[in-house]
Order: structure tokens, then C-alpha cells, then sequence
């Protein structure tokens, strides 16, 4: 199709919408470009708050676990340091001597 406006500006309708079909075609790009990276964003954001969410949930269970085992530990110690109270109150038997290795190995509370 001929425009006929002169012969230096003669083109047909395709070559005069290249430049119009080239830039709409970057847009085009652009536009899924864009939507591509927010997906990956979003996809992003949505496993950090999953790793988050984990992350609180097992310091709590290890924070669980040191109370269960301060517990425990304590519950071992306190009935070894209330027989020794108990013992130590009783008045000494005749002919024991409080140097003697057995009474030593009994008082020891270690850490």
C-alpha cells in the first residue's frame, strides 16, 4: 500500500509500524519481566516466613528441653543432698572417725 505523499516518504504500513511494533514488543518483555521477578519475590518472602516460623518453633523446643533437663538434673541432685542433711544430723556413732575415707566420699556434692 502506497501512502502516496511524495517519493522520499513512501513506505508501506508495515515498515511505517516497525518501529511501533518493536517498542511495544520491549514492553511487552518488560511487563513479564517485571512479573516474573515479583513472583520470585513473593515466593521468596512467603519460604522466609515458613524458615521464621520453624526457627522460633524449635528454639522453643530446645528451650523446653533445657528446662526438662534443669528439672531433671535438680530432682537427681536434691534427694542425694537430703539424705546427706538427714545423716548429718543424727549424732556421730561411737568410734567413727570424721576423717575417714567413707565419710569424705559422702559429703562430696560435686557440681
Amino acid at each position: 500500500m502506497q501512502l502516496n505523499m511524495g517519493l522520499t516518504t513512501e513506505m508501506d504500513v508495515n515498515e511505517s509500524f516497525a518501529a511501533y511494533r518493536r517498542v511495544r514488543e520491549l514492553v511487552l518483555f518488560l511487563l513479564v519481566a517485571m512479573a516474573a521477578v515479583s513472583l520470585a519475590f513473593l515466593l521468596i518472602f512467603r519460604h522466609r516466613a515458613r524458615l521464621m516460623a520453624a526457627n522460633i518453633a524449635y528454639q522453643k523446643a530446645v528451650q523446653a528441653r533445657d528446662d526438662t533437663m534443669a528439672v531433671v538434673s535438680h530432682d537427681l541432685k536434691n534427694p542425694i543432698n537430703t539424705i546427706l542433711l538427714i545423716a548429718a544430723s543424727f549424732p556421730p556413732t561411737p568410734g567413727f572417725r570424721y576423717g575417714s575415707p567413707v565419710r569424705n566420699s559422702l559429703v562430696w556434692c560435686g557440681p
